[in-house]
């Protein structure tokens, strides 16, 4: 009898992703647990949910926990559209498919290495993988890196000599950085907000002619940066919401358009 399975793979930075994120505030903050069951099911059936999309959503509506399952299995509905969109799943006849999970489920036929080839013969131009942060792509490391030796740059010129200061602004950063992370803020977001706010800072002191007050640095630097942060976290937030989405009704249309034919 084949062992029950109890777990399925899940990202260590599941809900710091920013489509997670953006498949809650847009749906539901449960939406989370609805994108988590079906990826539970799809891991029993060989990443298979089994139905219409009609019947998947009205059997996940229960997650809501909300008193109108119809209401509930609406918002399902619209938010299988969001997934499509993502490439989280593709929509068939009579199922959904979960598109990354033969991705997470290796099975022993692809470890296994063909009969011809020996393990000391096999091809030495495979390019060998690297570790990957859990929330920074490859292309935007450069970027990051960039941002923060600008940050560092810029909080090294306006403290100058004064210790104390330059003490308050790396507190400042190092608090910055682990709140944000601990957020789930994009790291490209909390760069930004910190070059903005020490930017900020250096006109205010070119501008005054003098350093700002050691007693008002504080509340300076907390204000500003959460005022970047709140107007960076909008606009990501507008993109996607003007970003073309297909309405689900014209996937459904194109599925069957495709089952007639």
């Amino acid at each position: 009898m084949p062992k029950i399975k109890r777990y399925w793979p899940c990202s260590h930075g599941f809900n710091r992703d920013p489509e997670v994120q953006e498949l809650r505030r847009r749906y539901a903050d449960w939406m989370g647990y609805v994108w988590q069951e079906m990826c539970a099911i799809g891991d029993l059936n060989d990443g298979e949910i089994r139905g219409t999309p009609e019947q998947i959503a009205s059997s996940l509506a229960y997650i809501s926990l909300l008193k109108r399952p119809t209401f509930a299995a609406k918002c399902v509905l619209n938010a299988l559209g969001f997934m499509v969109k993502c490439g989280w799943i593709e929509i068939q006849t009579d199922h959904v498919l979960i598109v990354n999970h033969a991705k997470y489920h290796t099975t022993r036929t692809d470890k296994k290495v063909p009969p011809t080839i020996r393990p000391s013969e096999q091809p030495t131009n495979k390019i060998e993988e690297t570790a990957m942060l859990p929330m920074e792509a490859t292309t935007r490391q450069s970027k990051s890196g960039l941002q923060t030796e600008e940050v560092f740059r810029l909080a090294k010129e306006l403290a100058g000599n004064d210790k104390r200061r330059a003490k308050e602004l790396c507190n400042f950063v190092g608090k910055t950085v682990r709140e944000g992370t601990n957020f789930g803020d994009p790291v490209e977001v909390i760069n930004d907000a910190i070059l903005y706010t020490l930017n900020q800072l250096k006109a205010k002191s070119l501008k005054e002619g003098k350093p700002i007050d050691e007693a008002l640095l504080w509340p300076y630097l907390q204000q500003t940066y959460k005022f970047k942060r709140t107007k960076a976290l909008q606009d990501e937030s507008e993109r996607y919401k003007k970003a073309p989405l297909n309405k689900f009704g014209d996937v459904l249309d194109k599925i069957q358009g495709r089952t007639r034919a």
